[in-house]
């Protein structure tokens, strides 16, 4: 499969085709990127891949097409196109809140269509993200775009049995680089009021992230729960317990539950708010 075009060159586009040309599972010369600033395609340009501002000769000419603009503005992008596409093609939507239904009225029912919620770690190739095809897609299909498109930026993919699960993911794991960050900003919050510097307890704080996502990380390999490593570094009454006292009694499981529910909540809403306005 070749000839992959994506309309909204951003961040993510950019991690997207960083991690295709990383993999080798394209060459640059096969793909292609739309975007109404100049900037942004220089930057392509540079990598070695094909751009333009005409988004009707983009459309025409690929096989696979993956929509990548900010979902407020999606409807008034693609509309204009809307005549440009085919049955053959495989359409791609990295765009939170907007659902293959939307799509679908947009482009017409008879399109293949795989939604997916991807997060910004990709931008270190370091993604999660999980898909679902419409009725139009197979299985082996989906899995060989998004691994295509996909593999090369995100470690974790899974392809998902409903469409709602999208939120889910959105929820969990699109959302969720938001909720690291804001631990991370306690943590060095907190290590300033203790007397750190501020460089101290920045590095300390992102390594031990990164440390303690790796070691969950190996540790499942070996079905060794979250649960038993927060087990293992906590000693009975020392200062990883006081710690964990205080986060349990401000209902931190709670809250970080809820936090997860209302994301998807969210993102179910925002689906029913953009349909609303077709």
């Amino acid at each position: 499969m070749n000839k992959i075009a994506f309309l909204g060159g951003g961040n993510m586009c950019e991690a997207i085709i960083k991690g295709i040309l990383y993999s080798k599972s394209l060459s640059a010369s096969d793909i292609t990127v739309s975007d109404i600033s100049e900037e942004r395609l220089q930057l392509f340009n540079k990598l070695g891949v094909n751009t333009t501002m005409d988004n009707e000769e983009l459309v025409r000419n690929c096989e696979v097409l993956v929509f990548a603009v900010k979902p407020q503005i999606a409807q008034k992008v693609i509309l204009p196109i809307r005549d440009c596409f085919n049955s053959n093609q495989v359409l791609v939507s990295i765009m939170a809140g907007i659902s293959i239904e939307f799509l679908e009225k947009i482009v017409g029912n008879d399109k293949k269509i795989i939604r997916v919620m991807p997060n910004t770690p990709m931008l270190s190739l370091q993604g999660a993200l999980g898909y679902y095809g419409n009725r139009l897609t197979t299985k082996n299909e989906c899995k060989e775009v998004i691994d295509i498109l996909f593999k090369g930026c995100a470690p974790v993919i899974f392809g998902l049995e409903s469409e709602d699960l999208i939120n889910s993911v959105i929820a969990v794991s699109g959302s969720g680089p938001a909720y690291v960050f804001n631990l991370i900003d306690c943590m060095i919050q907190g290590g300033i009021k203790e007397g750190l510097t501020r460089e101290q307890a920045q590095k300390l704080a992102i390594q031990t992230i990164i440390g303690a996502g790796s070691l969950a990380k190996s540790s499942l390999e070996l079905n060794i729960t979250p649960v038993e490593l927060k087990r293992k570094v906590t000693s009975p009454n020392g200062t990883t317990q006081e710690a964990l006292s205080v986060m349990s009694n401000n209902n931190w499981e709670t809250i970080t539950q809820n936090a997860v529910r209302a994301a998807a909540e969210r993102g179910r809403e925002l689906e029913r708010n953009l349909m609303s306005k077709l």
